[in-house]
């Protein structure tokens, strides 16, 4: 079973741990992006509101000179359908000039036994469920299910549920956009990020190749969400948390991303479709909520096998980037008065699988929005310029 579909069929069994514009640091949730604007003026940085097609193209081809910044920290520019009013999400660990093009050669499985030792040895299993890998090296499918409610399943990579996880995951935030910081009386939010760093470090996951980030949600928060999605319809009456929220509940959620050289890894679902696409902690390979009553969950998915390549990269410019963007809607009959506005770039790099062969290439993420139908998620490779498409 593939680690994409896993995860489906995780979600349908239990509430699944993966159920906007700036990520934070590690571990204290600063913002990455800069603040400066960019440096071209209205002369150089925007396309005539009148300009469209190969008009833009030719138009923005004249600013790509010598003194052009390869990527400007902030961006703004805009034809008659497209807008740009962003930041460029790009960590300061990444050296645009000594990057290699990746190469994913699989998946880096956690130590099963390992992970055995610390869920489920001595624990009263109430239920085993045991699949058997067909392929050598893969390993086997293991299901537990403790009398007092908890959860595991060990399949080469990690995903427990303790009883209270269910409750504190029916009112999680959409996004850590604007999430607290805030820390509480049974522990720091940097101290239970190292617990979860050295518990999955002793199961031979590569921590160092991670970078960590925590916030926090109060039981007040909690309350405050619980009535937001009663409103709102996507959970019920009988949802609602029995005696209501108080401090014991209390909570950090913690999350982690692959890095390589620096750029931020998407693990492959995150190409399946529009759906699940979008860029935040949800989505993230490694997710634990800790409460007072220590770890309730935790998703740790394999880690993939990333080496460099001795091709260094040739980045566009992120000029030539929006350039495609512009040339994707205008090329497109668009009613008049419809705007699409690109809010968020990052830059990243995307796992895929091809022939059943995994690939890997940096890329440049965008969330766009606009005045007539939902936002949506646009993917460019960041050498070539060409668009990765997602399903609706």
């Amino acid at each position: 079973m593939s680690k994409s579909y896993k995860l489906f069929f995780l979600i349908g069994c239990i509430v699944c741990i993966t159920s906007s514009c700036t990520a934070g640091t590690p571990d204290d949730g600063s913002s990455s992006a800069g603040e400066e604007t960019s440096a071209k003026d209205s002369a150089e940085g925007a396309v005539s509101e009148n300009a469209t097609g190969e008009a833009a193209e030719a138009l923005s081809s004249e600013y790509i000179t010598e003194e052009t910044v390869l990527f400007p920290e902030s961006y703004t520019r805009g034809s008659e359908h497209v807008k740009f009013s962003c930041e460029l999400e790009i960590p300061e660990a990444f050296d645009a000039e000594n990057f290699y093009l990746p190469q994913a050669s699989g998946d880096r499985y956690l130590d099963m036994d390992a992970a055995y030792q610390y869920f489920v040895e001595g624990k009263k299993v109430a239920e085993t469920y045991l699949e058997p890998s067909e392929e050598p090296g893969i390993p086997d499918d293991n299901v537990y299910f403790l009398e007092d409610g908890t959860s595991i399943f060990l399949d080469g990579g990690i995903n427990y549920h303790a009883p209270e996880s269910s409750v504190l995951r029916r009112v999680m935030l959409e996004s850590e956009a604007g999430a607290s910081k805030e820390n509480f009386a049974f522990g720091t939010g940097e101290e239970c990020t190292a617990q979860l760093k050295d518990t999955l470090a002793e199961m031979d996951f590569p921590v160092e190749e991670f970078q960590f980030y925590w916030f926090s949600l109060s039981g007040e928060e909690h309350a405050a969400l619980e009535q937001e999605r009663l409103a709102e319809g996507s959970i019920r009456a009988e949802d609602v948390k029995e005696g209501g929220w108080t401090q014991e509940d209390d909570a950090y959620e913690i999350y982690a991303w692959q890095i390589y050289q620096g750029l931020p890894v998407f693990p492959r679902i995150m190409s399946l479709n529009m759906q699940v696409a979008y860029e935040n902690y949800q989505k993230a390979p490694v997710s634990a909520c800790f409460s007072q009553n220590g770890m309730q969950a935790l998703l740790a998915e394999e880690p993939y096998l990333l080496e460099p390549t001795d091709v260094k990269a040739d980045f566009l410019s992120f000029e030539e980037i929006a350039d495609r963007v512009i040339e994707k809607y205008e090329r497109l009959l668009l009613e008049e008065g419809t705007v699409y506005t690109v809010e968020r770039a990052m830059l990243a790099v995307r796992i895929y699988d091809e022939a059943s062969q995994y690939g890997a290439e940096p890329i440049w993420y965008f969330e766009v929005t606009n005045n007539m139908t939902y936002p949506e998620v646009l993917m460019f490779n960041a050498i070539t310029g060409e668009e990765i498409y997602l399903q609706s």
